[in-house]
Parts: C-alpha cells; sequence; structure tokens
C-alpha cells in the first residue's frame, strides 16, 4: 500500500466515526491537529532510532481532549500524522486560513 492509499484509508476510518471538514473547523482550535501530529511524528522518529517507547500517558504538548492512540509501527504514526495534517489543511482551508 502507497503512503497515498494508507492516507485515504485513514481519513476514511476518520469520517466513518463523525468526522468532516465542518466538524474538525468547528471543534479543533488553531494549532491542535499540527501538535498532536507533531507529537505522532516525534515518537515516529524516536522509535526509528531506537529511543521511543509506547507510553499510555500523552506526550508534552498533546491536546489533552484528542485520544492518544500511539501504535508500536513508526509507520503508523506516522501515518496518524498524515491524517492530522490532512485534517488541518482542511480546517484552514474551510476557515481562510
Amino acid at each position: 500500500m502507497t503512503g497515498e492509499e494508507a492516507l485515504g484509508f485513514e481519513r476514511r476510518e476518520l469520517i466513518d466515526s463523525g468526522w468532516s471538514t465542518n466538524f474538525v473547523a468547528t471543534k479543533y482550535g488553531e494549532g491542535e491537529m499540527l501538535a498532536a501530529a507533531q507529537c505522532y511524528i516525534t515518537l515516529a522518529r524516536r522509535q526509528e532510532d531506537g529511543k521511543g517507547e509506547v507510553g499510555h500517558d500523552a506526550p508534552r504538548g498533546w491536546p489533552l481532549h484528542l485520544d492518544w492512540n500511539p501504535s508500536v509501527l513508526p509507520k503508523n504514526n506516522i501515518l496518524k500524522a498524515m491524517a492530522l495534517l490532512s485534517w488541518e489543511w482542511d480546517r484552514l482551508h474551510a476557515t481562510g486560513g
């Protein structure tokens, strides 16, 4: 599966659970999706370096009202970050940002 296909699959899962551009634009404020994506990317980088352990506690900088659901696989954490970034793109587009 390519990254593009994986991203489409991840977005469809979120859409099935109720996410939409309007939902994201009204529920999440400026920078929250970016902060969440950064946490997943940081974990994936640390995992690739052999220094990242998946914990149950959300990392520093995590938007507290979002669920922290990391994977033991770096590629899955990168995918989560990509999906969050794509939703942030949609939020900015919808709000004229």
